[in-house]
């Protein structure tokens, strides 16, 4: 378990050995090198750790402000990293020998009391020593990249437990063909992680298994799952639905059946009428329609979802960057709640959201909050988009 005694941090009291044990663990995970500074190691705050724990806490979705607190949420992370991949921390605790610079109470004997200059607590001899044998030397520029690239591979393996299995050693192959590895696709947002963009929209949206018609223009679309419009009936032929049957359970629907549910829902005409009108054998659409029982599995759901997302943030980016602004450099909080926009409403950079992205351009958060309204969302929607648009303003102060 990775523990603090006291506050790591820029102009912090920065206790030697809580800084030392930072250092330690961050260079575990690729997020600080003892041979960046030919002074290291040593128990001193310096630039570069202050650069390693904001870029630890902006790749794990936390507050970006450089300390680390006992109990803090950053701490919990470290201790949680350490977990996930089955290690203790290396802590090591200086603890300063005692001696003739210490009277009987306690107290420090002043340079006159004792004759001669007082000796640091920490001697950086010991502190190499230490260094030396739990840590390896350092390594040239080009091998000290490779190895941080070694270590956020390694890290990222970790986020998702994979169950091994054992070897068949029963069938031996010739010769071992080459299977290309897939490319780990990049992040939704700069800064935060995809499981928790995917978590918010998911609470936002909620999953509607069954087909239903949205509140759009033009008399709605036709949607299914986590807010997935289908654009028409050989979109939907290619999703993996299923349908109910009469002795209970459902199985896999056919193209037919498929397309004969699409046209009952797609010829209604939204009224403001909810989801769960649509309900197959509970709504009130359902009944007076005799919608069929056709319903997504989750995990398909789920993968809409995900390829709408990545879809929507390439959009949001090009709307932004053809007006001179650089969405990824926004503050992550920021980036959400616009990507929440463009998934919702449709994010109309010249028209209803003009004065967003004036307040855009100024990087004035605080503005953009008076900007926000969506009556058609609900008011925990509403309430977390100021919410994520007041700490990305607190982001900015802090970054200057």
């Amino acid at each position: 378990m990775f523990e603090l005694f006291r506050t790591v941090g820029n102009n912090r009291e920065n206790r030697a050995e809580d800084v030392f044990a930072v250092k330690d663990a961050l260079s575990d995970f690729g997020f600080f090198d003892f041979g960046s500074n030919k002074a290291e190691p040593h128990g001193i705050f310096t630039r570069e750790l202050d650069e390693g724990i904001k870029d630890f806490q902006s790749q794990n979705g936390l507050r970006v402000d450089g300390i680390l607190k006992p109990k803090g949420e950053t701490e919990s992370a470290i201790s949680r990293m350490f977990e996930k991949i089955g290690q203790r921390p290396n802590r090591r605790v200086f603890v300063p020998e005692k001696s003739s610079e210490f009277d009987v109470t306690g107290r420090m004997r002043r340079s006159e009391e004792m004759g001669k200059r007082r000796e640091p607590l920490f001697n950086r001899d010991v502190l190499l020593s230490l260094a030396d044998k739990y840590k390896p030397k350092p390594f040239g520029e080009e091998a000290i990249k490779k190895k941080l690239r070694e270590r956020q591979v390694r890290l990222a393996a970790t986020s998702v437990p994979v169950p091994k299995e054992k070897p068949d050693f029963s069938k031996q192959v010739a010769v071992q063909e080459k299977v290309p590895v897939p490319k780990e696709k990049p992040s939704i947002l700069t800064g935060v992680h995809d499981e928790v963009v995917k978590s918010e929209i998911k609470n936002s949206e909620g999953l509607i298994e069954h087909l239903y018609k949205d509140t759009g223009k033009d008399g709605g679309f036709v949607t299914i799952g986590y807010g997935h419009k289908i654009d028409n009936v050989e979109k939907a032929k290619e999703l993996p639905f299923e349908i109910k049957v009469d002795a209970g359970g459902y199985r896999k629907a056919t193209p037919e059946e498929i397309e004969q549910a699409f046209r009952k829902i797609e010829v209604l005409k939204n009224a403001n009428n909810t989801a769960k009108a649509y309900t197959p054998g509970e709504g009130e659409l359902a009944r007076q329609y005799d919608l069929d029982d056709l319903k997504l599995p989750e995990q398909e759901a789920l993968r809409l979802l995900d390829k709408d997302l990545r879809g929507h943030a390439r959009i949001v980016r090009q709307k932004f960057k053809n007006r001179g602004m650089d969405f990824d450099s926004f503050p992550p909080t920021v980036q959400k709640v616009f990507l929440d926009l463009q998934f919702n409403t449709g994010l109309d950079l010249d028209g209803m959201w003009k004065n967003l992205r004036d307040a855009s351009k100024e990087r004035n958060w605080d503005k953009a909050k008076q900007e926000i309204n969506r009556p058609q969302v609900g008011k925990e929607r509403q309430k977390w988009a100021l919410e994520q648009l007041e700490s990305g303003q607190e982001w900015e102060k802090q970054d200057r």
